[in-house]
């Protein structure tokens, strides 16, 4: 990379953001609400109330701002993709393996401390070598997907995202960091998040469902398609 050129911005680790802005939000509530001295009929100073709003703002412009820094350069980068009939494997440097289905994209990257991957169209199923240190992160439009050693399949269409586990525990996560809806699965759940980011309640759901089934015929509580 030449000198004068920037290093590009990867993708946001969304999962770890929006933890850390819950955080602030929560810290600045609590200067707020230490602006209002006890005995003070509920009013505090105008001057100590804009002190305690300036922090708030300074303290969630600050988490955007780690949101959006730059993450530096990839260990290892690859677009996978498979055609309309096609189906195939691929093994990640990490040990990973990565079933992909017909139809799908993926833009895989791999930093010293998180793997990510950004699911563009299809279905996945991955079996993610285990690494504490290393979480891997799914992006799946409206929902993120965040593990760290599991077995399990994530399919993005036009109706939205589909979340089956085999193996292991996922976190799901959709939403706005403001309004942000979390969902803990375990081996034989799945969920669907909809376009709006929504978290809808896990069902019982068998793993092919999420790699091979449109996500609007795979989410019927209790129906298991193979």
């Amino acid at each position: 990379m030449s000198a004068d050129r920037k290093p590009p911005l990867a993708p946001g680790f969304r999962a770890v953001a929006r933890d850390r802005l819950r955080k602030l939000r929560r810290a600045a509530g609590a200067l707020i609400g230490r602006a209002t001295p006890p005995g003070a009929g509920g009013r505090a100073p105008a001057w100590r109330m804009a002190l305690a709003a300036g922090c708030a703002v300074a303290a969630i412009a600050a988490g955007l701002a780690w949101h959006a820094r730059p993450k530096g350069e990839p260990d290892y980068e690859a677009m996978l993709e498979t055609g309309p009939q096609e189906r195939r494997q691929a093994s990640l440097p990490d040990g990973s393996l990565l079933d992909l289905r017909a139809g799908a994209k993926a833009l895989v990257r791999l930093y010293g401390d998180r793997r990510e991957v950004d699911l563009e169209a299809g279905g996945i199923r991955f079996s993610v070598a285990p690494d504490p240190e290393r979480p891997f992160l799914v992006r799946a439009g409206a929902g993120d997907v965040r593990v760290t050693g599991t077995v399990f399949a994530v399919r993005r269409d036009a109706d939205g995202v589909l979340v089956a586990v085999a193996s292991g525990e996922v976190e799901v996560t959709g939403g706005h960091w403001w309004n942000l809806g979390r969902a803990v699965l375990r081996a034989g759940q799945g969920l669907r998040v909809p376009g709006s980011g929504a978290i809808l309640p896990p069902v019982p759901m068998d793993i092919e469902a999420a790699g091979a089934f449109p996500v609007a015929a795979a989410v019927a509580p209790g129906v298991s398609r193979r």
